[in-house]
């Protein structure tokens, strides 16, 4: 359904920090901080959701690939997911 009206894309190049968006799904994290956050990577492996970031945001930086093979990041996401275990844990 296009109501007629031409469609911009969010500018996400005035945040003053950078970030990683794991699991980046349709963007609303990299919307949700766009004055803060410039995603300077980003993944998802559903294609559906990959199209509607593409859509939304420039796609240079986004990646459709499973983390997995980056086993790297794997690591790093653990690593990051523990922390924030430990924060909610540990007020």
């Amino acid at each position: 359904m296009n109501s007629g009206k031409k469609h911009h894309k969010v500018s996400l190049s005035s945040a003053p920090w950078t970030m990683h968006e794991f699991f980046a799904g349709s963007g609303l994290v990299a919307y949700g901080l766009k004055d803060m956050f410039l995603p300077v990577w980003a993944n998802d492996i559903c294609l559906k959701k990959a199209a509607v970031y593409k859509e939304n945001f420039t796609s240079k930086h986004f990646v459709l690939k499973d983390i997995k093979t980056y086993p790297g990041l794997v690591c790093l996401t653990l690593i990051c997911l523990g922390l924030v275990f430990l924060v909610r844990i540990c007020p």
